[in-house]
């Protein structure tokens, strides 16, 4: 696929995820790594409002390439990219039974859900450090080694995979699991 093409793939997921509430204000980030070239949503912009022409193009290092500003999370897209060469898409949004339950400090159930072992099988969690931090940004790193669904405590939740489709499934998946884990300890 085209640049062009990738990023409006970028808005399409996007606008989903506003929609669905994990991406209020400005917050939250997505990119996609095309060849040498990762394709990153801008800083401080809310994100069903993004064009094609907001979206920033940053290379492994992190040097701009068209002079928008990436986001502010862009170390840590750069850190997983460098720990797992099998992925090009990465999804941080912020949906809120995800942050919730790492607030909650209740156990999470593994269990509760079949999907969850079929898609999800295994969250990395990262401590809380400070949001667009390099430790946040080394931390998640490691964590992504070991799973493509990252719980960044009090914070978010960060996903991975092949496709901007299957990160995005993984990210809803995830959050239906602890959309879950919450009702059933009301019950």
């Amino acid at each position: 696929m085209k640049k062009d093409g990738i990023k409006k793939e970028i808005i399409k997921i996007c606008i989903k995820l506003k929609n669905l509430g994990f991406m209020p204000g400005a917050s939250g980030n997505l990119s996609v790594k095309s060849g040498n070239i990762i394709l990153i949503t801008p800083t401080s912009v809310s994100k069903d409002e993004l064009k094609i022409k907001d979206i920033s193009e940053i290379d492994i290092n992190g040097n701009t390439l068209n002079g928008i500003t990436p986001s502010s999370e862009y170390k840590m897209h750069l850190e997983i990219y460098k720990t797992r060469k099998d992925i090009s898409a990465i999804i941080h949004s912020h949906p809120p039974y995800s942050i919730a339950y790492t607030l909650s400090k209740k156990k999470i159930n593994y269990n509760i859900t079949a999907e969850f072992n079929m898609v999800i099988k295994k969250i990395g969690i990262c401590k809380y450090l400070k949001p667009s931090s390099y430790e946040l940004a080394v931390d998640a790193g490691k964590k992504s080694k070991y799973s493509n669904a990252i719980v960044l405590k009090n914070h978010g939740i960060v996903c991975t995979s092949d496709t901007l489709k299957n990160a995005m499934i993984i990210t809803e998946e995830l959050e239906n699991f602890f959309k879950i884990n919450y009702l059933c300890s009301l019950l």
